[in-house]
């Protein structure tokens, strides 16, 4: 399966793999999305085993009856995650590959959560295996409040968790700010937590050409909801307000994504979204990567709901050593890296964004440039993944 859920680990797995036998289980899926990570988990042991969630019902092409179907399985059978009901086929294969292989070291990642919930009282059976929990995000952040069931859910997650904090030997995330809010919220095991971020990996861009960049172009690939549409129709108000002051205005922004809740644009507004934003359905993987170097920058966008989380995609900008225009909270972990190496970062305000886009297109006052990340690459992230193992 495809989309950003799995790109962490099967990247971590292949580095991984350099040095250690690596097994990785998983649910069953017939489908082969779009944008997936199968590559780089080619030369990988993976024991798919029976899925308890319907593979149909979360295919991204589904149709809208199965969406309604999906829903209401959320809503009752599923009502904590998808992987809610998995507990024997993971575990049984879990049990059998420790035995067999004397597996030491254990990594479970979420979401979904209950799989580390799982997971965790595996620990109980096998005490001497090292459990290393990945949270790829905050549980608590998952649920739906719109559920009716989300009281029950929220008691029911919340003691699913403790347990998991209790069995876990180290629990990663994926900023330092998230690592500080669950350690306050966790004190006990503050001695557990590990920040280990999303990373880019390097050999994603060897062989493509940098060099043909098209000025004052801006590539965004991924999903534009869950309050990064906001991002797009600050931007919006931002060059309304640019071409009141002028009139010759050569930017484009270029958008890959499939998923875009169209903002309540007024009609001054529309006109100048329809003038300046191209969209694109998503495409492969690599391809997606030869498209983006032609661009001269990139856009990142983080909700004001998450300001702790980091998109995946930028860090893809950061290993192809694209210029970078942000806008997200006016606070957060990516908001100062960004502004530690001189990329253009602004916030929700279209009046903050319209100086942004003027440092942009001025070369004169446009000071910024490539810049490298190495701590960021997954080469580097990997060594910290096997500092945890015994």
């Amino acid at each position: 399966r495809g989309g950003v859920g799995t790109r962490r680990w099967s990247k971590f797995a292949k580095y991984l793999n350099e040095e250690y036998n690596v097994h990785v289980i998983s649910a069953k899926y017939p489908y082969k999305d779009t944008i997936s990570f199968c590559e780089d988990v080619k030369d990988i042991e993976i024991h798919r085993v029976s899925a308890r969630y319907p593979a149909y019902a979360i295919n991204p092409k589904r149709s809208f009856f199965v969406k309604v179907a999906n829903r209401l399985l959320e809503e009752s059978f599923y009502f904590i995650d998808y992987s809610q009901k998995w507990e024997k086929p993971l575990i049984n294969k879990a049990k059998e590959l420790i035995e067999q292989f004397q597996i030491k070291n254990v990594i479970v990642t979420g979401p979904p959560f209950s799989q580390i919930y799982y997971t965790s009282k595996l620990k109980e059976v096998i005490p001497h295996i090292n459990l290393i929990v990945d949270y790829r995000d905050p549980w608590k952040w998952m649920q739906n409040k719109g559920s009716i069931f989300f009281n029950y859910k929220s008691k029911v997650s919340a003691n699913m968790e403790k347990l998991v904090q209790k069995n876990a030997d180290k629990i990663i995330y994926t900023t330092q700010d998230l690592t500080e809010k669950l350690e306050k919220q966790y004190p006990e095991y503050k001695h557990k937590a590990v920040t280990i971020h999303n990373g880019y990996d390097p050999a994603d861009s060897n062989g493509i050409n940098n060099n043909e960049e098209e000025k004052n172009t801006i590539f965004y690939a991924g999903t534009l909801y869950g309050g990064r549409e906001d991002g797009i129709l600050y931007i919006v108000k931002a060059l309304v307000l640019l071409e009141k002051e002028r009139q010759d205005i050569n930017i484009r922004f270029n958008i890959y994504s499939e998923h875009f809740p169209m903002p309540d644009f007024t009609k001054e507004e529309k006109q100048v979204f329809e003038k300046y934003f191209h969209f694109y359905k998503y495409i492969p993987q690599k391809e997606l990567f030869k498209v983006l170097t032609k661009h001269e920058y990139c856009l990142s966008i983080n909700s004001r709901s998450f300001p702790h989380l980091i998109g995946a995609k930028t860090f893809d900008y950061m290993g192809f050593r694209k210029k970078i225009f942000h806008v997200g909270p006016d606070s957060g972990e990516l908001k100062n890296i960004l502004s530690s190496t001189d990329q253009i970062v602004c916030h929700f305000d279209e009046r903050n964004i319209l100086k942004g886009l003027k440092t942009l297109l001025n070369p004169r006052d446009n000071k910024v440039d490539k810049q490298s990340y190495p701590n960021f690459s997954i080469v580097h992230l990997t060594e910290l993944v096997k500092n945890l193992f015994k």
